[in-house]
Formats: C-alpha cells, structure tokens, sequence
C-alpha cells in the first residue's frame, strides 16, 4: 500500500448541522489539514513560501457516503495519487472509527503557484519524491 498520511479528527459541537451531521463544509477543512500535513512531510510550507512558492488547489470532488454525527471520530487517509510537471492529485477517505465504514472519499487536484508570476510552477522535486516513495 501507498504511504500516507493519518489524521484522526474528532467531532465537535461546531461541526454539526441543523440536521445533527458533520457539516459538508467541515470535510473540505479535513481535506485542508490532510492535504497540508502530507505536503509538508516532504516540504514545509515555510520552505515553500521562502521560494515564494505556493499551494493552490484547483478542483476538490467530495462523496458523501455516510453521515457522521456528534461524538464519533473520523480518521482521514491521503496520499499522492498522480503528478504532471506543474500539477499534484492527492485522494482522501474519511472512515468512521466507531463503525469503520467509509463515510466520504475525495478527490483534489492542486498545483504550485510562483507568486512572482502568477502561473503554475514546476512541483519540486521534494514533493514529487511523495510520488516516487508512493511506486
């Protein structure tokens, strides 16, 4: 299996909905904190920003599978799935850790913006060993 990152994430009063479920918008926070974790085991983001380099996303693609609702745990799984010269697709899952079912999967695709031109630049090297470690 691919390496990746591993974050459980604890519900809070604040996650919820009207409904008594884990906000939609809470899982695209998740996806945030997984995505920058992961980046970061192979470049800091103060690295990054110091080449005035920057993360972006471009396209996020979220199912919902199940709901989640105040106390439960959900542990969140990424990994780098594919990269180009100047792009990176990340997956996540999100699973329940009462129950162990899936209850959301994604899909992002960013890339690394030079901030001093306003394009995609090319990913560094350091983060495309993510890809390497991940063959």
């Amino acid at each position: 299996m691919n390496p990746m990152i591993i974050i459980d994430f604890e519900v809070k009063t604040y996650d919820i909905d009207f409904a008594g479920v884990v906000s939609n918008l809470v899982y695209v926070r998740w996806l945030e904190d997984l995505r920058m974790s992961y980046l970061s085991s192979a470049m800091s983001l103060e690295a990054l920003v110091a080449q005035k380099l920057f993360p972006t996303l471009v396209h996020t693609a979220i199912n919902y599978r199940g709901p989640v609702r105040f106390p439960d745990h959900v542990r969140g799984e990424m990994r780098l799935v594919e990269t180009g010269k100047t792009s990176l697709t990340l997956e996540a899952v999100f699973r329940s850790l009462r129950t162990g079912d899936v209850v959301a999967d994604a899909r992002q695709v960013g890339l690394i913006l030079d901030a001093n031109t306003g394009r995609p630049a090319l990913v560094p090297k350091e983060i495309l060993g993510l890809m390497t470690e991940n063959a």
